[in-house]
């Protein structure tokens, strides 16, 4: 049981990381026969290189909407491109039509912003994908340590998370869901009337007002 409601969060959040890369603008996939550079924004200003012999998509003005990078690189995290981040050579990168990161695995463990109002951050695993949102905080991402994090969208209650396990967040910086640290007494509906007992482990799905959906 444990296994399998682990593999639906996996799940959940590679979906994530696909949606970003195939909602990019009416990109065409090809796979790249050498290493080359090509642009990552539709306004041609910013370019990366990419690896041979892996899949690449290209928007309609020719700019890389999803490839291999080749080297560790450097790139910006939000659409006004402000703030970077360090990418792993040999993974999947997906870009926003400006250029900055939809979707990526970071080379470092880093901190981010899980927040878009840019006041709550959270360390992320270097080697494990992490999504931003387009003012470049994280909308999902494995943690690196044992954290606890707001569980509603007022920020009045918490729990806490556990380290290596993937983590989604609502745009305020609360946890859409996650894997908990400890067992842990949660409400079950929106009055906040009822309680269960969730085990350590077990993966949560939050509904905004803090109850487990």
């Amino acid at each position: 049981m444990m296994a399998r409601i682990r593999s639906q969060m996996m799940v959940l959040v590679c979906l994530t990381l696909l949606f970003l890369v195939s909602s990019s603008l009416a990109a065409e996939a090809a796979v790249l026969q050498n290493n080359a550079s090509y642009y990552i924004n539709t306004g041609h200003t910013m370019t990366a290189a990419f690896k041979a012999g892996t899949n690449a998509t290209f928007r309609p003005d020719g700019s890389v909407a999803s490839g291999t990078i080749l080297n560790n690189t450097s790139f910006y995290i939000n659409t006004n491109r402000t703030m970077t981040a360090s990418f792993q050579a040999g993974t999947g990168v997906s870009f926003t039509p400006e250029g900055s990161v939809a979707a990526g695995t970071i080379l470092n463990n880093t901190s981010f912003y899980i927040n878009t109002n840019r006041t709550m951050t959270a360390s992320f695993k270097a080697g494990t994908g992490v999504s931003f949102t387009p003012e470049g905080s994280v909308a999902a991402g494995t943690i690196l340590n044992n954290t606890s994090f707001y569980i509603n969208t007022n920020r009045t209650m918490t729990a806490a998370f556990q380290a290596g396990s993937p983590v989604s967040f609502r745009e305020e910086g609360s946890v859409l869901s996650g894997t908990l640290l400890n067992n842990t007494s949660l409400y079950t509906n929106v009055q906040h009337t009822q309680t269960a007992a969730f085990r350590a482990g077990t993966v949560v799905t939050f509904r905004p007002d803090g109850s487990v959906q």
